[in-house]
């Protein structure tokens, strides 16, 4: 994947079938790309104004090699949302542990190319009836993703577009986003489907379910109200303002991207409690250096590997 026409085609597919999936007739909201695997697992709804959802997870990836090096990192993210009406806010952060840093491709070859990271998001979306079977979806939001230091990589996007709800248990979705920020401009088209997606929850009712969307594609079953089965694969992409004093890039950018495959267990021991334990193989990695004009200096292959997730939602 080290052609960037390719990456940039597998961006444009995956966001393009996954981005609207994640708006249905019953209105669950569009977590973003800070949502964790376990963000299907909602409780029944109650009116949107009443209700308070908060999420909190944390997870690892194992070590890997960077391709064509010795040197290589471990990882491990946590993260938390709000959501409240309408509104969302979302922190996460990532922080690497490196190996053999002499054998790195970047860097001075001595201290950390870097540590820690952190990205900052609040979100607006809409929902709403246009017909019986009509409905449409509109929102927009901020987000700023920074190395411990930094000033911060500022993001605005906006997001709208329509469901439709078509034979039971289906609806498909068609829309358009626009995401910006100093490394990327992009507009994408937004299309997906789902087919009984959140089936049994809440009630005493077993069943396949299949979703097309962002940021997870899943094929789940559902033994009872209590627990659930599910295989995931997901994309996850992220950009980062490095600091001044960065060996790697001084006050340039990092991009990350992975694809992750997951198989997930969603119990819900409660009626607003859900937890999600997840077994996951990160592959098809890459890291890409901009520097501080934001020009391209290289993109780097990462070896696959696996990790873990834990995702607890609390709803009130």
């Amino acid at each position: 994947m080290s052609n960037p026409l390719a990456r940039s085609g597998l961006l444009l597919l995956c966001l393009a079938l996954a981005w609207c999936c994640c708006v249905d007739v019953r209105a669950q909201e569009n977590q973003g790309r800070e949502q964790s695997p376990a963000a299907e697992v909602q409780p029944p709804p109650r009116p949107a104004r009443e209700r308070v959802r908060v999420e909190v997870w944390g997870g690892g990836v194992g070590q890997a090699d960077l391709e064509g090096s010795q040197g290589g990192f471990s990882l491990f993210r946590t993260g938390l949302a709000l959501d409240y009406a309408d509104f969302k806010f979302a922190y996460a952060r990532k922080v690497y542990s490196w190996d053999d840093n002499q054998h790195l491709p970047f860097g001075n070859r001595g201290e950390d190319p870097w540590t820690g990271f952190q990205a900052l998001g609040v979100s607006f979306r809409r929902f709403g009836p246009v017909t019986p079977q009509w409905m449409y979806f509109a929102g927009g939001g901020v987000s700023s993703s920074f190395e411990d230091g930094a000033s911060g990589l500022v993001g605005p996007r906006a997001f709208g577009g329509f469901t439709y709800a078509g034979s039971p248990g289906w609806q498909v979705s068609l829309g358009l986003g626009v995401f910006h920020n100093r490394v990327h401009d992009t507009i994408l088209p937004m299309i997906g489907a789902n087919w009984n997606r959140g089936r049994g929850s809440g009630r005493d009712a077993a069943g396949w379910a299949f979703s097309l969307g962002f940021p997870e594609t899943s094929v789940a079953y559902r033994f009872n109200s209590t627990v659930r089965l599910r295989l995931g694969l997901s994309f996850d992409r992220d950009i980062y303002q490095l600091c001044g004093g960065n060996p790697a890039s001084p006050g340039g950018y990092l991009e990350t991207q992975d694809l992750i495959g997951g198989l997930y267990l969603d119990l819900a021991p409660a009626d607003r409690f859900r937890l999600t334990f997840g077994l996951q193989h990160v592959f098809g990695r890459e890291l890409t250096l901009y520097d501080r004009d934001e020009r391209e200096l290289r993109t780097y292959d990462v070896d696959s590997s696996l990790g873990g997730v834990i995702n607890a939602v609390f709803v009130f």
